[in-house]
């Protein structure tokens, strides 16, 4: 279904996350936003999103940003190995991040931030070095708290602790990331981030509380997932070719399978 309708309704806030459950079609949603953000996905506009509402409705914000788009599912789960894989995982990001917008980006920054061992670092000294400069940073982290659950799940509470409380490299990663958002020339634009877990939402980005969290708000009910009159035009389609032999009926408002 199409979802680039919620385009402009996600623009009025800069930085925004969103909890669903498994399989609820988050990913595709990044997917969505990052190909409509994207200053080198510009050209390719029509060829993304035709058949789309956004196509005759665009944003002035349309191929305007650098991507950086972090999945936190894929680092590795074994507890002795979480931190390193983690800034591993980051830092492989960036560096492909850095050879995908150097036309964009001066030597010297991409030199500066060369020479930065950890993700969080790299972020720091990448914000803050565009905050002069005409191309600003779009970021994404999808199912941000994916393998924080898993540790909770296998590995208790206190390995949990150890990452998302107090100097924990995890919480230090958000709380960098609220330095970047602070002042109206901050380099980094827009943020949007996605999980399953308020609880680890609340604990590890407690000192990112700028971040709006929408999950609950009624405006973006329909964001993900399929509405009764979605479900009711795909039901209809593939009746209509024949594909399902079943008749619909109405019981007041709704309607339903016989």
């Amino acid at each position: 279904m199409d979802k680039t309708t919620f385009i402009p309704e996600l623009k009025k806030t800069r930085f925004v996350f969103l909890i669903r459950p498994r399989r609820f079609g988050k990913s595709l949603l990044v997917s969505t936003l990052q190909s409509y953000y994207d200053i080198k996905k510009k050209d390719r506009f029509a060829e993304f999103y035709h058949d789309t509402w956004i196509l005759e409705h665009p944003t002035e914000e349309r191929a305007k940003y650098m991507v950086l788009y972090f999945n936190f599912s894929d680092i590795l789960k074994e507890k002795e190995k979480i931190q390193e894989d983690f800034n591993l995982y980051c830092n492989k990001v960036i560096d492909i991040f850095l050879q995908t917008y150097r036309e964009y980006l001066s030597y010297d920054l991409i030199q500066k931030m060369n020479k930065d061992s950890s993700a969080h670092e790299k972020l720091r000294t990448f914000v803050i070095n565009l905050v002069e400069s005409e191309y600003k940073l779009n970021l994404f982290i999808d199912e941000f708290d994916n393998f924080i659950n898993t540790l909770l799940t296998d590995f208790g509470e206190h390995e949990y602790k150890r990452i998302t409380h107090k100097a924990g490299y995890f919480k230090q990663f958000f709380t960098n990331l609220e330095f970047l958002t602070s002042g109206t020339g901050s380099g980094l634009a827009r943020l949007f981030s996605t999980g399953v877990s308020p609880v680890t939402m609340d604990e590890a980005t407690s000192g990112f509380n700028i971040i709006d969290n929408i999950s609950n708000s009624s405006a973006f009910n329909a964001i993900l997932g399929f509405t009764e009159k979605d479900i009711n035009e795909i039901l209809d389609y593939f009746i209509s070719v024949g594909e399902l032999k079943i008749e619909k009926k109405s019981h007041g408002s709704h309607t339903g399978l016989l």
